[in-house]
């Protein structure tokens, strides 16, 4: 049983921290453009079977060969870390441009709708104006039939 050093870590969590640490450095160095930043990675094959104990290599040029139980390894939950991180990077990124589509969306028919209101607050106050041109058009022609009815009735009284 290996005892822990100076620096109180226990050198196999040491080993497993330089691991995580050299595989990042090997994730990091792959990022060339914008787009491969929100690229979620398929970094190393990672392990299959159904066994307990199994022998996984980590890392590009750090070559280290661990025993490890599944899920217990440092290296594996940094790795599951990293790539929780890599996917939520790129749904955040995917869920603003949705956001900012939906918004440029609502503030186009926000636009419309707007422009469609003007028109018809244009055409209430048209027809307002020519509803009540035709009433005073009425109103005179009512006029002019009652006085024409009136001497109509004057003629046919005196005769």
């Amino acid at each position: 049983m290996s005892l822990p050093d100076a620096t109180g870590i226990h050198p196999s969590l040491d080993r497993s921290r330089k691991n995580a640490a050299c595989q990042l450095i090997s994730v990091k160095s792959k990022v060339e453009s914008d787009e491969d930043l929100f690229m979620v990675p398929d970094m190393e094959a990672r392990p299959s079977g159904s066994s307990k104990d199994s022998e996984v290599r980590h890392g590009s040029g750090c070559g280290v060969t661990l025993k490890r139980k599944r899920g217990r390894n440092p290296v594996d939950r940094e790795y599951k870390r990293v790539k929780r991180l890599l996917r939520n990077r790129v749904s955040a990124q995917q869920a603003r441009e949705r956001k900012k589509v939906y918004v440029n969306d609502l503030e186009s028919k926000a636009k419309e709708l707007q422009d469609r209101s003007s028109e018809l607050e244009e055409k209430i106050s048209t027809l307002i104006n020519e509803n009540a041109m035709l009433r005073k058009v009425i109103m005179n022609t009512r006029a002019k039939v009652d006085e024409s009815a009136e001497v109509h009735n004057d003629q046919l009284s005196k005769s």
